[in-house]
């Protein structure tokens, strides 16, 4: 019988209950399916709502206003014959195209049973026989104005009804979140997305409606891109389209009729009498809800037969009649009705005039009212409304709402509300008021509202930022975690932020005069100059730093150089941004701390706002004085760069890694696409010529290029990333067809005597270049075969190469992370460029030839300003060279090697102390600093070398030491102790050799029967020394030559050790465990934190003592361990100090995000990267070697850190 006592158990992989026993869990668990917020994040509005809002809106959706089109035969032919793929509602404004596709809508939910069921949680997941999905365009709402939003509605509201699809998305939004939906591009993902979709073997029959194409913003060809995609709508899916626009002649040229596409025109005469009747029957449905007819019959039908007569068949005249008529009395119908004009213009010119007819003051509020909506790039929200109008704020600021809604309400029905956002009521009356009636609203001319606008701008925004304006009490606290305050400080301001450039920018055409130019200019370097980083702090609360990096390019380019006291300032802010994107971007508060600190010293903005650099930073890591040639670092990929292209307007950037990941860059804002995983061909390597010869080289000594004619998708291609006008298309299968095709024409170029390791055209594809492992790169003529130019001067093998769009000059990067810039005409080198630590695998130069894209092995895409004097900004780079780094027991000191040299440097100022040459292979180097810093033993070429740190020069050599393992000095460094392997009859032990420096004389001579020894330490008499092997140490007396006794502990990595200072017991510690072991008793203590670790140091005999690693204490050599008692356990949270990944973390929080160049180094063996960190928490100061190979010192002041967190933290003096 099973005992009863027994209780729940789990057991297996995932999560199974077992046993008897409750299984309690607080809180939400999901079963087989990880929760993801891909739908939520692609949700930029909802189509439903937008249609009821539409419907609403214009006074409520009449069956009798769209039934003719349900049995026109156009209409039935496209819903009943399968090859009838789309057709197109066309008509002039006003005619009822948007209410007669609510209509159509309305009609098809009805034989769509799931449609209405979408947001109900069902047991299984749908499989619907048909789905239906619709999107509502307008103009003037930034989300439903461009294709992207289109594209987003669709997708939103197929995979509500069939989930299933949501793996289209999953596959991208994996790798990158929300950012798929919104970055520059986003429309290359999601028209991936939507393809797949459509191509998708599950998908049912779907119908797709998009009303009002032609409210799409031309100014970045939304229409162009999506009528192209839904003219490539995939033949084989089941997809019908239904399409409404007014009459347009760029839709008309993509719409032509055929087979499988029909267009319906209103202004025919047999579908204009149909809508005629539906105008008719929906003058009826107003005229029974206007209240002062009710019960008068004769006056009923007196209005019903002049807005007949009155009507033209416009549906949108009607409703902003019937606006007017139900505010009315009953003695007023009739000269309300007698006075409206005819037609939508006359109409909307009587708003207009009956605008100006308004009293005490009413007109001008409404101009300013009229003026702001129809200049923003989006619907305002009331609070914006009111700060941005220029209305008085006494009248109508945060109390005075219900006044500017009257205000609103009093525009002549152009405006109406919905849900706190006003909107233009209709297209046309946009167009009215931007065209017919700007003299009226822009009294002053278009460009003087702008310039309203963004003076406006300037002006809230100066009073609503500040420093910390969310109060967050956290440094690194992501971006995505902040919870807006209700009521939001940035709500009045959200878009002030986001397009005051812009609107400065439409107020600046050629011709304006200089004096306002330089108002404008004035204006906004004052603003920059006080609020600059409160500016970007809130930009990244609102998630749209990339839009911060648009504008300041803008202004840039607005501000002539002429006017250098605003030019400077305004460049210099650029640098700034769009060097510190990503600490930006991860954390609003990191503007005044990564942001400032790692800024180039003699930085304009780092210089202005030092006052805002944290006070809790004594020492601040060494930069450089100004900005240098690399302009931004491109983060993302996760395995080398293959390959890269930029697009031919030189904006964006392909880029192409060896996992298959593929990314497009803005090279301007630096945001990035998904990543596209794709299958290819092998290839050492690969270009495309851009007249379409492909040229394959693998590994063997010779190139072939093949003649394939011109392909025009081809554009500057590596790796086949081709650009199109509108996607980024992987060819590798197209290759494979070409080949069997097409006939070739092979041609073969001989003269190396070395694999090839990379390949390139020029432009004109007149020349190829290559090189080989040795270095030497050769520029051949592709048409003769003949070799024009042979180029050395590159120390490692050169890996990648590139040429100039202008073809004088050549690119090349190589194995040591070096890029050189060659003179084709002389073959000489113009200029050297260091800053990869990895080797250099793919080059792109821009179109215009000013910038050089460089991606490397370790994934980074960097982008250089050729033009720049590269020599004022170069460092020495120690990394590539380095194969052993040691700090010495202070931090002061740091030591580099490489096979035959050793540097020396000052940790605090990366200076090199000395140059230590001369001793032999050193491959494998050991390196070990005396306690007092003054000696470093130096293991190489089978010799013992002792050096002095204060000259560089060798005081003593031993020779005869083979596989030496490690090596320890004596507490007053007049000893050393050195471990090394030897064979005595096949088996392996360790020979430990105690040296006296002084005398070079070997003390003692120790055998150990251990394969390697890790650590040693000698006891504070010099009599004992302790050596461990993982987790077992031995104790030796020195003296004796005799072994004392063995300890086993747990198995622990990289452990601290040291003496006891009565020299009986040996410590070992990690981060949350300590052993001391008695050598009197043989025993072993152990001393844990349980699940909190150690923090980074433990209080014993008054002093700190700081960790050097994520897993190690540094002990003093000479522990009281007397004193242990009770002390271990108490933390010093002073110095819960940690480097995790890109972050400086703090007691558990992110404290300080650590650019790519400032990131610690990562060792090949992950047991030895912790030689990369040095922790000095006495000093309380941090010594890194970063990946790009500097050496910076950081010192926190930690009291001030305590007592001045973000929340409290005085505003800095101006």
């Amino acid at each position: 019988m099973a005992d009863s006592t027994i209780g729940s158990s789990f057991v297996g992989a995932g999560i199974q209950h077992s046993g008897q026993g409750n299984f309690n869990v607080n809180g939400n668990v999901a079963v087989g399916v990880s929760k993801n917020n891909s739908l939520a994040d692609l949700r930029l509005t909802d189509p439903r709502d937008d249609k009821k809002r539409i419907e609403q809106t214009k006074g409520g959706l009449l069956r009798e206003s769209y039934r003719w089109i349900l049995d026109h035969h156009d209409f039935l032919r496209w819903r009943n014959n399968f090859d009838s793929r789309l057709l197109w509602i066309k008509g002039d404004p006003g005619k009822g195209k948007t209410m007669l596709l609510c209509g159509i809508i309305d009609e098809m939910i009805q034989h769509f049973p799931d449609f209405n069921t979408m947001d109900e949680i069902k047991e299984e997941p749908s499989s619907p026989d048909c789905l239906l999905s619709f999107f509502f365009c307008q103009a003037t709402d930034d989300r439903l104005n461009n294709a992207k939003g289109v594209l987003r509605g669709l997708i939103y509201l197929l995979v509500k009804q069939q989930p299933s699809l949501e793996r289209h998305i999953q596959t991208k939004y994996e790798h990158t979140g929300k950012t798929l939906f919104e970055d520059v591009n986003a429309w290359v993902a999601l028209s991936g997305i939507f393809t797949k979709i459509l191509e998708d073997p599950m998908l049912p029959t779907t119908i797709l409606v998009i009303d009002a194409l032609d409210e799409l913003d031309e100014r970045e060809a939304h229409l162009t891109q999506l009528l192209n995609l839904i003219m490539n709508t995939p033949p084989e899916s089941k997809v019908k389209w239904l399409l409404s626009s007014r009459n347009k002649i760029e839709i008309e040229e993509k719409l032509k009729t055929d087979q499988s596409r029909a267009r319906l025109s209103l202004e025919l005469k047999s579908n204009a009498d149909h809508v005629s009747h539906a105008v008719n029957a929906y003058i009826d449905h107003c005229i029974s809800e206007i209240p002062a007819l009710q019960k008068q019959l004769n006056l009923q039908v007196y209005v019903r037969d002049q807005m007949r007569q009155k009507a033209h068949g416009t549906f949108l005249w009607v409703g902003l009649v019937v606006q007017e008529l139900k505010k009315a009395r009953s003695f007023q119908i009739k000269p309300i009705i007698n006075a409206v004009p005819t037609g939508l213009v006359e109409l909307y010119s009587r708003m207009i005039r009956q605008i100006q007819g308004l009293e005490y003051g009413t007109p001008a509020y409404c101009q300013q009212v009229l003026s702001t909506i129809t200049t923003t790039y989006r619907p305002l929200y009331l609070e914006e409304l009111a700060a941005l109008s220029g209305l008085p704020e006494d009248e109508f600021g945060k109390e005075g709402t219900e006044a500017l809604v009257e205000i609103v309400k009093l525009c002549g029905s152009f405006l109406t509300i919905q849900e706190g956002r006003i909107f233009i009521i209709h297209q046309s009356a946009q167009d009215f008021l931007c065209e017919r009636a700007k003299d009226v609203i822009f009294p002053r001319g278009i460009e003087a509202a702008h310039y309203d606008m963004f003076s406006r701008s300037i002006q809230i925004m100066s009073q609503t930022l500040r420093r910390n304006v969310y109060n967050l009490d956290d440094w690194g606290i992501s971006t995505k975690n902040i919870i807006r305050p209700r009521p939001d400080p940035l709500g009045a301001t959200q878009y002030s932020c986001i397009h005051w450039v812009d609107h400065f920018t439409v107020s600046q055409p050629e011709g304006r005069p200089q004096h306002d130019a330089f108002l404008g200019y004035s204006l906004a370097d004052t603003f920059l100059k006080k609020h600059y980083l409160h500016w970007l702090e809130a930009l990244s609360i609102l998630q749209n730093v990339s839009q911060g990096i648009s504008a300041m390019v803008k202004l840039n380019t607005l501000i002539p150089n002429s006017f250098k006291q605003y030019s400077e300032f305004a460049k210099d802010a650029t640098r700034f941004v769009r060097h510190n994107k990503l600490a930006i971007e991860s954390s609003p508060l990191q503007v005044y701390t990564s942001a400032l600190v790692f800024s180039p010293s003699q930085s304009i903005i780092r210089r202005h706002f030092q006052g805002d650099e944290p006070d809790w930073l004594l020492v601040k890591p060494a930069v450089e004085d100004e900005w240098g040639a690399c302009i931004a670092t491109f983060e993302g990929h996760c395995a080398p760069i293959n390959a890269m292209a930029f697009s031919p307007d030189g904006t964006l950037l392909a880029s192409d890694s060896k996992n298959g990941t593929e990314k497009i860059w803005d090279i301007v804002t630096g945001t990035d696409t998904t990543p596209l995983l794709c299958e290819r061909k092998e290839f050492v390597s690969l270009d495309f010529s851009p007249d379409g010869r492909l040229s394959l080289t693998y590994h063997n000594y010779y190139i072939n290029i093949r003649e394939l004619g011109r392909i025009d998708q081809v554009r500057f291609t590596a790796y086949s990333l081709i650009f199109t006008a509108y996607s980024l298309i992987w060819r590798a299968k197209t290759i494979e067809k070409l080949y069997t095709e097409i006939k070739t024409r092979e041609a073969t170029l001989q003269g190396h005597t070395d694999i090839i390791t990379s390949i390139t055209f020029t432009p004109d594809s007149g020349k190829l270049a290559f090189n080989s492992h040795h270095g030497t790169i050769k520029v051949w003529d592709s048409r003769t075969g003949m070799c024009v130019a042979t180029i050395t001067g590159h120390m490692a093998t050169v890996t990648s190469l590139a040429f100039s769009p202008n073809e004088k000059q050549l690119a090349s990067g190589s194995h040591d992370g070096a890029i050189k810039v060659w003179d084709l005409g002389t073959s000489m080198c113009v200029t050297t460029i260091t800053g990869h630590m990895a080797t250099v695998t793919s080059l792109a130069f821009s179109p215009n030839g000013r910038q050089l894209a460089s991606g490397s092995l370790e994934g980074t895409i960097k982008l250089w300003d050729i033009t720049m004097d590269m020599s004022a900004t170069q460092s020495e780079d120690y990394m590539n060279k380095t194969s052993r780094i040691v700090f010495s027991p202070d931090g002061s000191q740091l030591v580099l090697g490489d096979r035959d040299t050793f540097k020396l440097l000052d940790a605090a100022t990366d200076r090199c102390i000395a140059t230590l040459k001369g001793y032999g292979d050193c491959t494998s180097p050991i390196l070990v600093f005396s306690p007092d810093g003054g000696r470093i033993a130096l293991y190489a070429d089978n010799a013992v070398n002792i050096l002095d740190t204060a000259t560089g020069t060798c005081i003593r050599v031993s020779d005869g030491y083979y596989d030496v393992s490690t090596m320890c000095f004596s507490s007053d460094g007049g000893r050393l102790a050195i471990s090394s392997g030897w064979n005595r009859s096949g088996s392996i032990v360790s020979t430990i050799k105690v040296l006296d420096i002084a005398t070079n004389t070997c003390v003692t001579t120790l055998k150990c029967e251990w394969i390697r020894i890790d650590q040693m330490v000698f006891s504070p008499d010099e009599s004992r020394l302790a050596l461990r092997l993982s987790n077992i140490v031995e104790v030796w007396n020195i003296t004796t030559n005799r072994y004392i006794t063995t300890f086993t502990t747990q198995s622990i990595r990289n452990p601290s050790m040291a003496f006891s200072t009565d020299m009986c017991r040996v410590v070992l510690a990690t981060e949350n465990v300590f052993y001391v072991c008695d050598i009197t008793t043989g025993s072993t203590s152990k001393f844990s934190n349980g699940r909190t670790p150690i923090s980074s140091a433990i209080f014993l005999a008054d002093k700190y003592y700081p960790r050097t690693d994520a897993n190690a204490i540094a002990l003093h050599p000479f522990l009281d361990i007397d004193r242990i008692s009770g002390a271990f356990r108490q933390l010093n949270t002073y110095y819960n100090l940690k480097i995790e990944g890109e972050w400086i973390v703090y007691n558990g929080q992110n404290l300080l995000w650590l650019p790519f160049d400032y990131r610690c180094a990562q060792d090949q063996n992950e047991d030895e990267s912790y030689q990369y960190i040095h922790w000095d928490t006495s000093a309380q100061t941090i010594r890194v070697h970063c990946k790009s190979g500097r050496i910076w010192v950081l010192t926190l002041q930690t009291e001030n850190l305590m007592a001045g967190w973000p929340a409290i933290l005085p505003e800095p003096s101006s």
